[in-house]
């Protein structure tokens, strides 16, 4: 089983887990392969294994059977039911956090798994029931090639003799079965994901269409395309983006502290996740924003084969354009990640938007 890896591989890395649950037993660690990927990948691959997730039942002809006989093994004794779940039956790892080390989980869960935290390297996801409080730890380590992968560890602590009887049980199953259909469905995920190009662009290459939709004459763009068969509508795309892809720490953390934009709370009118939309048709969204020393747009546009995302700015102070010198690459790393995100939130949660 050349994805599964030895245990040291995860007790010999830094991580997180480790200090916030030491108490549960590491079953197993897989990698799954991410040919290409960089060190600053790891959101972009995460949401792209999340969206291939869905199919990974479906790899294997055993492994749907096995998944659909546990579901019926839960509903006959009742392991599933609420009272067995997190903080009613096994207090959530997540408890233990300060409630600014807390991920806010406004993005698609991994059913039936709740987030934990989650950092430029790592994250962590939990679930409960009457056999197992188990956790799921995602890690981003470079490979061998010199590509960065995923490193996936599962990690539990069993309720008593019956969560000790039946992981015995299941081991051959999990380990013959479960998870090697699970791997070569992220991976195949991930040779599949969809294109995202672009990058900086000069403010006089921006097309005359695209110049005009903007409120403001910028001093920066950058563009990027997705490639998608994904049909929704620039609306739809943004919010998907923005709002419901990423969580609000993480906004408040860029847009608010770092970036010192004056984004208004969620759910105000007039608004996507707290950007001002300024114009909008069939064919576009355009958002806008403030800041001491910053006015930056965001602009959707349909493209020919899926949606280009222009971020255009106007430096308001010269500390402004020194912040942004110093936070663009990262925004430029990160937009790739965001816009695969949006697709899969767009086929998970609005399945009528994508093709038949």
């Amino acid at each position: 089983m050349r994805s599964r890896l030895p245990d040291h591989v995860h007790h010999d890395q830094p991580w997180q887990i480790h200090a916030v649950a030491p108490e549960f037993e590491l079953e197993d660690v897989w990698r799954v392969r991410t040919p290409g990927a960089g060190p600053e990948d790891f959101d972009a691959a995460v949401s792209v294994l999340l969206g291939g997730r869905e199919d990974s039942a479906r790899g294997a002809l055993l492994s749907r059977a096995l998944v659909s006989a546990r579901r019926g093994l839960g509903r006959a004794f009742g392991w599933d039911a609420p009272e067995h779940g997190l903080d009613t039956w096994s207090p959530a790892v997540a408890g233990r956090l300060a409630p600014q080390e807390r991920a806010e989980w406004d993005r698609a869960q991994i059913a039936p798994f709740s987030r934990v935290f989650s950092r430029v390297d790592e994250e962590a996801h939990e679930m409960a029931n009457a056999t197992v409080h188990a956790l799921m730890h995602l890690g981003w380590v470079r490979g061998p090639r010199g590509d960065y992968e995923l490193h996936v560890a599962a990690l539990v602590k069993p309720h008593g003799q019956l969560g000790r009887t039946y992981m015995r049980a299941i081991e051959p199953f999990r380990l013959l079965v479960v998870w090697p259909a699970l791997i070569r469905a992220w991976e195949r995920a991930w040779a599949e994901r969809e294109h995202v190009g672009g990058g900086c662009s000069p403010v006089s290459g921006l097309p005359r269409e695209s110049r005009a939709r903007l409120s403001l004459a910028p001093d920066y763009a950058d563009v990027y395309t997705i490639t998608t068969d994904v049909r929704a509508s620039p609306r739809e795309w943004m919010t998907a983006c923005f709002e419901a892809g990423i969580p609000r720490s993480d906004r408040d953390l860029v847009f608010r502290r770092l970036l010192r934009l004056s984004v208004e709370p969620d759910g105000t009118p007039g608004t996507i996740a707290g950007w001002s939309v300024t114009s909008e048709d069939d064919d576009h969204l355009c958002m806008r924003v403030l800041g001491r020393g910053l006015e930056v747009n965001l602009l959707m546009e349909r493209a020919a084969d899926g949606v280009r995302l222009t971020t255009a700015l106007r430096h308001r102070s010269r500390a402004g354009q020194v912040s942004w010198q110093q936070l663009s690459r990262v925004h430029r790393s990160k937009i790739p990640g965001v816009l695969r995100r949006g697709s899969v939130l767009l086929r998970r949660h609005s399945p009528t938007l994508a093709p038949d």
